[in-house]
């Protein structure tokens, strides 16, 4: 029911007047081509809308109409311009536009924005002003990225959402308030801790140091440019890197090394010491003699490790040959019976600390024994029950080779071992049994060794006195055989008067003959009259087949 115009080209009073809206020109004179606006002749909610053409005289052909029916609304949209932030910090500050481009209605105030990281709400803001169409507003926002966002991730903007992806602004397009942006945080790099530099040195003085492969070590992006200062300050600066690290001179016992590794964006410093290190003191060691029992002979020098070292601290390994001490290779592991190829020979002792090693030496050889003669076994007369007296004296002599040796007599072995109970009586030294095993410790200057001989009784023929008084003074009153009593443990005496008469027995369990009878020949109480008698012995001795025979001569 309005009419329509587009002045000049179509007034309301002449629509048909051969005219071109969209060229503009009035001179098409059989046709039309008109465009009107109809903006403000629809309202929110019309479905329907009739549209009438009029002429008062012309008569007019109408080939094509049409419409078209635009909503009056905005159209928001949002770009990131920049984003500003720090090293190794999660706060980041983002320049963002709002824009209302393509547009056919403003967009109103208080337009709600919301921030997404990896999908996680980070942040929300909104619009100030109200922007109109074609128009734009930049804002500012400062967000921290939480500690669960890795620190590459995908940074969301949304104009029209609330939080929760739903917006509060009807759109001409509904699906291009998005801003995508692959992000990153900017850290420092990351670097494997370096282990400080020991060098061994003879003494504290400038000393050539190469740590160029420390480069590789400490980065763990190879990308990462890595350089070297000689104070934390510098590094810090970047100024007066350490030009030739393969070749760099210190002079202190500690010295610091600082490392700088660079990325794109960010710097870290670590560092590590060098450390001249003096090589552990250690005590010396004296030659190890030993005697040479046989070719088996073993050195225990096991309490040498804690005797070389000054420091507690340090530790001591031994070697065969002087290559295996400097490569610390097969080490001697039995140090209480160490058997050399030959001697003398050459030990070496590896003295180390934490860091540094020393190497000493000592020698080992054999001492020689004492050489000695083999004694014969020594006989004395058995004196009873295998008991004899024995003079050694003159083997002192006989046994050693060596005049300069000495030469001790001991009863057992173990005796002889330790030099204890010497035997100080040899010229007259009594065994109650025999055989005795003697042990003799023959001595030279550094060793000694022992041998041995047997004392050995034999049974002496028995001694006979053949006068006994019988009247009781003490002296001379039985008759006495002198190596019969406990040496011939089964002899038998008789005896006999002139006329042959048996007047006595004896054995070993009976007492001496005092001249009595004890075979009952006479009525006065068996006393024998003086005179001479006759004596029998038979020994019962494998040695004395043949028995004692004689006379005696008795007396009162």
């Amino acid at each position: 029911g309005n009419i329509l115009s587009n002045p000049p080209l179509n007034p309301a009073n002449n629509a048909f007047n051969g005219t071109n809206s969209v060229t503009g020109s009035s001179e098409l004179y059989n046709m039309d081509l008109d465009i009107y606006n109809i903006q403000n002749n629809i309202n929110i909610g019309d479905s329907t809308a009739l549209i009438q053409l009029t002429s008062g005289q012309d008569v007019v052909f109408i080939n094509t109409i049409i419409t078209k029916l635009n909503s009056q609304l905005p159209d928001a949209t949002i770009v990131v311009n920049d984003v500003q932030q720090e090293c190794n910090s999660r706060i980041i500050t983002v320049n963002y536009t709002v824009n209302n481009f393509n547009s056919n209605d403003v967009l109103n105030p208080q337009t709600p924005i919301a921030i997404y990281a990896n999908g996680l709400l980070i942040g929300t803001t909104q619009t100030v002003n109200e922007i109109p169409i074609d128009g734009s507003e930049s804002g500012t926002i400062i967000l921290t990225i939480p500690s669960s966002i890795p620190n590459d991730f995908n940074l969301l903007f949304v104009v029209d959402d609330t939080g929760n992806g739903t917006g509060v602004v009807s759109e001409l397009i509904e699906n291009n308030n998005i801003f995508s942006l692959p992000f990153s945080l900017w850290v420092s790099p990351t670097f494997n801790i370096l282990p400080n530099l020991f060098n061994c040195v003879s003494a504290i003085a400038t000393t050539t140091i190469d740590f160029s492969n420390y480069a590789n070590l400490v980065a763990i992006n190879t990308t990462d440019i890595v350089q070297f200062f000689s104070s934390n300050s510098d590094a810090f600066d970047n100024i007066n890197p350490i030009t030739n690290p393969s070749n760099h001179q210190v002079t202190n016992a500690t010295t610091t090394i600082y490392v700088r590794l660079d990325n794109l964006h960010c710097f870290s410093i670590t560092s590590f010491t060098i450390n001249l290190v003096l090589p552990p003191l250690f005590n010396p060691l004296n030659d190890l003699f030993t005697c040479r029992v046989n070719n088996q002979s073993g050195f225990n020098f096991s309490n040498y490790a804690t005797n070389v070292v000054t420091n507690t601290s340090d530790s001591a390994q031994f070697f065969a040959t002087e290559q295996d001490t400097n490569n610390n290779l097969n080490p001697i592991l039995n140090t209480t019976n160490y058997i050399p190829n030959a001697t003398p020979a050459t030990i070496y002792v590896r003295v180390e600390n934490e860091h540094c090693f020393s190497v000493t030496s000592f020698n080992l050889d054999y001492y020689e024994l004492p050489t000695f003669n083999s004694l014969p076994n020594l006989i004395s007369c058995n004196e009873g029950l295998t008991q004899g007296t024995f003079d050694f004296s003159s083997y002192e002599n006989l046994v050693k080779t060596n005049p300069n040796d000495v030469v001790f007599f001991y009863q057992s072995f173990d005796d002889a071992t330790n030099s204890a109970n010497e035997i100080i009586n040899t010229a007259s030294y009594s065994s109650t049994t025999t055989p005795k095993e003697i042990f003799i410790r023959i001595e030279n200057n550094n060793c000694y060794i022992i041998t041995s001989f047997l004392l050995i009784t034999r049974n002496c023929p028995p001694i006979v006195y053949n006068y006994v008084s019988g009247n009781n003074d003490g002296a001379n009153d039985e008759f006495f055989i002198k190596g019969l009593r406990d040496v011939f443990v089964n002899f038998e005496i008789f005896i006999y008067n002139r006329w042959g008469k048996l007047v006595w027995t004896g054995t070993n369990n009976s007492n001496d003959w005092d001249g009595f009878s004890n075979e009952n020949f006479r009525f006065d109480k068996n006393n024998s009259p003086k005179g001479t008698y006759f004596y029998i012995i038979n020994l019962n001795d494998p040695d004395y087949t043949s028995p004692l025979q004689g006379f005696l001569y008795f007396t009162k």
